[in-house]
């Protein structure tokens, strides 16, 4: 195999990496209405069942990464999809909410793996000149499998019940391995001893601030959110003075890194937000039947398949900053709309939720390019990891407020009794994510 066909078949190997990943991540969020009805869930209930796969990403990708990576990238990856094809399966049988949650929060380890080695292998092997376009690539297939989640699983639960789309992932799993085997190479990249103290800080300090910020309101969320961030501050001291390292904490002081990053976790709260409530609006508000829904949010991906790797090409001749402040202008238009989605006709709905794909597509691949021009060839896989943390990271956060507003102006309700406050929801929730975006817009400026 000659250099140019192997470049495209890691590119396409790593794009159906992160497709399975976001495909797998949003899997729940249009079946919620039937699960809720068939197990009884509460909108909390539902939130915990939504987020739950994102907790474990968070908490335990990085240092499950290391720990398989001692064997080597292509190993990992397949032990990754062998966990993914076992738990999908307990998925479709589960009994009952407590199996079905537990088989969907484990599912987080290993998909959190594949976000992470889908960019370093692309960064181990793609040319700097080309950096930009691969890059592009991958943001665009974990988008399209993110978006396109709903629109399938629509289908497969209206034919036949929600408990199918928890298989529907395992053909393309068989593929991905046969890539791995065609391949027929290993990337050998952690040969150091696993820093075990390291890894259980991070992995408790990532959960518990991921739950506290899920549940802030409340007593126990509040306590939990501060001890996970004394917690956080322990994990750093305790790195920075180790020459083994779970992860560089050096890396917070790199002013480029750590915006492009917080950047690229503030586009996934607001995408991840908007398909949960576009979801709840065009169901709830709208009555629409949930394939159309489907059909519908398959919107959110046509700006992705277009915009993302040119994006990514973009930034492989200009600076990639420019692009990412242009699309959070982009951004901030698309939500200053959503407030006023009431009162504006239905097919500006689809307009804005395009222009809002298309706003995503800008940002994250020239956010990934950013990031890894700005540290050093041994860093690449701390800062994947720390960007695919801050990636789930943002959808956890991006679900929790949109759950915490809908709580306020709705309460803790049975799914079938949504009223108007839906609405005010929907407006509130962008009102915070408008804030948020020119808070930190400004900071790159």
């Amino acid at each position: 195999m000659n250099n140019s066909k192997r470049i495209s078949l890691i590119i396409i190997t790593c794009g159906l990496m992160q497709f399975i990943a976001g495909f797998n991540v949003n899997l729940t969020t249009i079946a919620l209405p039937s699960i809720a009805q068939d197990l009884h869930l509460t909108i909390i209930m539902q939130n915990w069942l939504n987020i739950g796969i994102l907790f474990l990403t968070a908490g335990i990708a990085l240092p499950l990464t290391k720990v398989l990576l001692k064997k080597g990238l292509n190993y990992s990856v397949k032990i990754c999809i062998g966990l993914i094809i076992s738990l999908s399966i307990i998925s479709f049988f589960a009994p009952d909410a407590q199996i079905l949650f537990l088989s969907r929060l484990l599912q987080g380890g290993p998909i959190g793996v594949l976000y992470i080695l889908g960019p370093v292998l692309i960064s181990l092997t793609v040319p700097r000149e080309k950096l930009g376009f691969a890059l592009g690539i991958l943001s665009a297939s974990g988008y399209i499998g993110l978006t396109l989640s709903p629109l399938i699983s629509s289908f497969v639960i209206k034919e036949l019940t929600w408990r199918f789309i928890f298989l529907l992932l395992i053909p393309l799993l068989i593929i991905e391995f046969g890539l791995l085997m065609k391949l027929n190479e290993e990337w050998e990249i952690n040969k150091d001893s696993i820093d075990n103290i390291g890894s259980i800080l991070w992995f408790v300090s990532s959960l518990g601030l991921l739950y506290g910020i899920s549940t802030i309101v409340t007593k126990e969320g509040a306590i939990c959110f501060v001890i996970s961030i004394i917690l956080t501050i322990v994990f750093y001291y305790y790195e920075k003075r180790r020459t083994n390292r779970l992860f560089n904490v050096e890396l917070i002081k790199n002013k480029q890194f750590m915006l492009s990053s917080t950047m690229a976790s503030i586009c996934s709260i607001i995408t991840q937000s908007t398909a949960l409530i576009m979801t709840y609006y065009l169901s709830y508000a709208l009555k629409i039947d949930i394939t159309t829904i489907g059909i519908i949010l398959l919107i959110l991906p046509i700006g992705q398949v277009i915009v993302a790797p040119l994006s990514g090409k973009l930034s492989d001749n200009i600076n990639p900053l420019h692009i990412i402040i242009s699309s959070f202008g982009l951004f901030i238009v698309t939500m200053f709309l959503f407030q006023r989605i009431d009162k504006l006709p239905f097919y500006f709905t689809i307009i804005i939720l395009l222009l809002q794909s298309i706003a995503y597509a800008l940002c994250y691949p020239s956010s990934n390019k950013y990031i890894i021009t700005s540290v050093d060839e041994k860093d690449i896989n701390d800062a994947n990891g720390f960007l695919s943390n801050l990636r789930n990271g943002g959808h956890v956060i991006g679900t929790s407020i949109t759950s915490l507003v809908f709580l306020m102006t709705i309460g803790d309700s049975a799914i079938n009794t949504y009223g108007s406050g839906l609405i005010s929801g929907i407006k509130g929730t962008y009102t915070i994510f408008t804030i948020l975006s020119i808070k930190f817009n400004v900071k790159f400026v």
